[in-house]
């Protein structure tokens, strides 16, 4: 089941490769219980993002927001601690 709860979102995610913009302020929402395609030309940035959001390329620019709140990624560890409080928190 679909819900307005949003677990995952991007807000004006940027990423420049020298002069080339392969992302240009970027919002993207992931619902809880949706399945969602990400699709577009070759070049046109989706596998940028994709790998923007785990950490495995740094943006240029925008937030990511985790459950609605603000969270800072930029290396996979970073992703990696953020499960981990997620984890302890449930249990706790």
């Amino acid at each position: 089941m679909i819900t307005d709860e949003i677990i995952l979102g991007t807000k004006g995610i940027t990423k420049y490769y020298g002069g080339i913009c392969a992302l240009d302020n970027v919002d993207l929402e992931f619902r809880k219980g949706e399945v969602l395609g990400l699709v577009g030309d070759t070049g046109a940035g989706k596998s940028t993002l994709i790998k923007i959001i785990p950490g495995s390329i740094n943006k240029d620019s925008g937030e990511i927001f985790l459950e609605g709140k603000k969270v800072e990624i930029d290396t996979p560890k970073d992703v990696k601690n953020l499960v981990w409080k997620q984890y302890i928190k449930i249990w706790h």
